[in-house]
């Protein structure tokens, strides 16, 4: 911990007026209150206490009593100094450290000194609610220091912010919220320029508002943790788990199969009756892994068989013998995409979108799914059946063998005509861990012909070493191919998965602690809290829960499943 103060200067003041003048102060049976004024316009109490276990912070409870005659618009503002050095954000969901980097991207970015790049600032303020834990946090090697707020206040919805230029720093709180230097909300009526909301008070109304503040030596971890746990909003499951996986796979079914070919389209119209322009129907497009493909087939022929559903069973199983038998491109691994204009093509690579590349965790994840399948010894594992699915995977497992650099990284993009890696940097390589090691696990628990392997448990044990850096350090990024340099819960996702199979197959401590950071790194992307939604929407009259749900990244601000992926 600090020996100096880290958390100075406090200031609540009207947004664009005067700050509160403090007057009196008196311990209470749980803490300290105080009162201040406003000149004659604002009365002013405060309650401070402390809250938390894990992360003990000074909880403020703040009441401000309007004096006026008449009514009046308002908004609050509370500011605290951070007496930090080489300070750098963390906001979960969305701010980890500078975020992206310079030139790589529109949504925003932290940099210490202002740029030309309009997303890109050392001060940045947004809505409570785009947060997964309400905090915002400024951090060094050594110490941190964090405000949090609950989503709504009184009046409306809140606020947070940061600035630091590497040298001066801040927290802020904003009742309502304000959202500069752009806002997040791209597709919004203004576009991303900054925005900022107020209410108006009538004479003798009060505001009210809370907040906490805490300094720690333990980043953000514990604090995550306490907010998670202190949160009191339940989970309401409109069904049971058993009529989810029903509807998922009719849905599956009815709306994203096709049988000629077998395809399973990553985006399905649903409103086909008010949209009858064909563009904003189905978009018959497949992935074979990620967003379709592999991971969706197996599952579908999994519940199938399981409920005794042969129509099911049989689609996933045509779309999976598909891609094993049509899908390998020149170079030896899969081509990651397939569309009806273009048949097996490359993937959605960003900035190149017309290179012939493929991603490195769309392929390593199809072929992890495809050996999934081939050890679940189901009934339709048939001799040529796991023949075809066998000589896929080594394929796609030999490929990486040839390109894996002698420190362990797979790269991120490779061409798919003569397998050069064309990108290094990025870490969707790690999804080829789990593969190759359920492949050597496979190969040795039910003698499946992979010679290599012995060589396939050794790659993926050099690759642990070379990611195992970039988790120390939640440098993680690469792993969704829409993107490529930005932070994104599928990092940790795919961190978590390899780290826990290493660990599996040594039983080395080092690597359950990667397993750990992984999984923190993850539920920072996870939301700790319900949304509160209007009555008036579709989302309030649903009682629709978002506590547990998580944000796909800071650049697609989204709630998705594929969490999911991570269950064992």
């Amino acid at each position: 911990m600090a020996d100096q103060p880290v958390l100075t200067n406090l200031l609540i003041a009207e947004r664009d007026g005067e700050p509160v003048r403090w007057i009196h102060a008196v311990r209470s049976q749980d803490g300290l209150e105080i009162t201040g004024e406003i000149a004659d316009r604002w009365k002013i109490t405060a309650e401070i206490t402390v809250a938390g276990d894990l992360a003990p912070r000074a909880h403020w409870t703040v009441c401000a009593q309007y004096l006026g005659m008449e009514p009046a618009e308002t908004a609050w503002d509370v500011f605290w100094d951070v007496q930090l050095k080489k300070a750098q954000p963390f906001v979960p969901g969305i701010f980890y450290g500078e975020n992206r980097p310079d030139g790589k991207g529109s949504y925003p970015r932290w940099s210490p000194v202002d740029e030309d790049d309009p997303a890109s600032s050392p001060v940045w303020r947004f809505r409570t609610d785009r947060t997964m834990t309400p905090f915002a946090m400024l951090r060094n090697t050594d110490t941190a220091a964090a405000v949090s707020t609950p989503v709504s206040f009184s009046h409306g919805e809140s606020g947070l912010g940061f600035g630091s230029d590497g040298r001066i720093s801040h927290l802020s709180l904003h009742f309502p919220w304000r959202e500069e230097p752009v806002s997040p909300a791209l597709f919004g009526p203004d576009g991303s320029r900054p925005r900022s909301r107020s209410f108006v008070v009538l004479p003798s109304e009060t505001v009210e508002f809370s907040f906490e503040a805490c300094v720690t030596d333990d980043g953000w971890r514990s604090l995550l943790r306490d907010m998670y746990k202190d949160d009191p909003d339940d989970l309401q499951p409109w069904i049971s788990g058993g009529e989810a996986a029903e509807l998922a796979a009719d849905g599956l079914m009815q709306w994203h199969f096709s049988r000629d070919p077998a395809t399973l389209y990553e985006t399905a119209g649903f409103d086909r009756y008010f949209r009858p322009d064909p563009t904003q129907l189905d978009r018959p497009d497949m992935h074979i892994a990620w967003v379709s493909g592999a991971p969706y087939a197996l599952a579908l022929a999994r519940y199938g068989t399981r409920t005794g559903r042969n129509d099911l069973a049989q689609a996933g199983l045509s779309v999976l013998d598909r891609i094993a038998e049509e899908g390998i491109a020149p170079a030896g691994m899969f081509y990651p995409r397939w569309t009806r204009e273009d048949g097996w093509t490359h993937g959605w690579n960003a900035g190149r979108p017309a290179a012939p590349y493929a991603q490195s965790r769309t392929i390593a994840e199809a072929t992890w799914f495809y050996i999934i399948g081939l050890h679940s010894r189901a009934p339709w594992i048939t001799p040529a059946r796991r023949d075809l699915w066998c000589r896929a995977v080594e394929s796609n497992l030999d490929f990486a063998l040839k390109i894996q650099r002698d420190d362990g990284s797979f790269g991120t993009y490779y061409h798919l005509e003569t397998g050069n890696v064309e990108e290094w940097e990025g870490a969707g390589g790690l999804s080829w861990i789990p593969a190759l090691l359920d492949a050597h696990r496979t190969t040795r628990a039910d003698g499946l012909p992979f010679p290599n392997s012995a060589a396939y448990r050794e790659a993926a044990v050099k690759a642990g070493r070379y990611y195992a850096q970039s988790i120390r350090n939640e440098s993680l990024f690469g792993a969704p191919e829409d993107v490529p340099y930005g932070v994104t819960s599928e990092d940790g996702y795919n961190a978590l998965i390899a780290m826990l199979n290493l660990y599996e197959e040594e039983g080395d401590e080092e690597w359950l602690e990667l397993s750990r950071h992984a999984a923190d790194y993850m539920l920072s992307f996870r939301m700790s809290y319900n949304t509160p939604f209007s009555p008036y929407t579709l989302l309030g009259q649903y009682d629709f829960r978002t506590k547990g749900g998580d944000i796909a990244s800071p650049s697609n601000q989204h709630l998705h499943n594929y969490g999911l992926i991570c269950l064992p």
